[in-house]
């Protein structure tokens, strides 16, 4: 009870203020019921809305749980972003080490490949691969990080599957 005393109390000191209060919940799709009613009573689903309070729920894959909760009537916009295809996936590769300051590209293309094959083209997944694959490879002293080191790195990565033979990268 005091708790949530002291987030209302925050809320109204904030509107009052005039300073706008963004609230931020990943993984909503895995939130306890306990969790969504929570949010429906903070942001008056049904009742009154908080001013100044913006809601950014973020799910990671199609859910209705903001339709079945309600809270999906608090959003003006809606973006979902999909997978990046392969060639995406490499153009985002040599935007991350251009915004390094490497203009050399150090990952053969098999190796991008091979970094879209088993991070399913998620930009956390890929950065992750990314950065443990020049780990790897600076460890070892290389100069390139071939589809071997990223599918090395991946197999010490806990819960990486390795790929079928056929999908591997010849």
């Amino acid at each position: 009870r005091s708790l949530w005393r002291a987030i209302e109390d925050h809320l109204e000191a904030n509107t009052l203020a005039h300073t706008p209060t963004i609230l931020i919940c990943d993984h909503l799709d895995d939130a306890d019921p306990e969790c969504l009613q929570a949010l429906r009573r903070l942001f008056g689903v049904g009742a009154h809305s908080t001013p100044g309070l913006t809601l950014i729920p973020v799910v990671r894959r199609t859910s209705s749980i903001l339709r079945q909760t309600g809270i999906g009537t608090l959003t003006d916009l809606k973006i979902e972003l999909l997978p990046l295809e392969e060639s995406e996936t490499r153009a985002y590769i040599e935007s991350l080490l251009e915004a390094t300051g490497c203009h050399k590209q150090p990952f053969e293309l098999a190796a991008c490949q091979q970094i879209h094959r088993l991070s399913k083209g998620l930009p956390r997944a890929i950065n992750q691969l990314c950065d443990l694959s020049l780990l790897a490879g600076m460890a070892s002293e290389v100069n390139r990080i071939t589809a071997e080191i990223v599918l090395a790195v991946a197999e010490e990565l806990p819960g990486t599957q390795r790929p079928h033979p056929e999908s591997a990268v010849a």
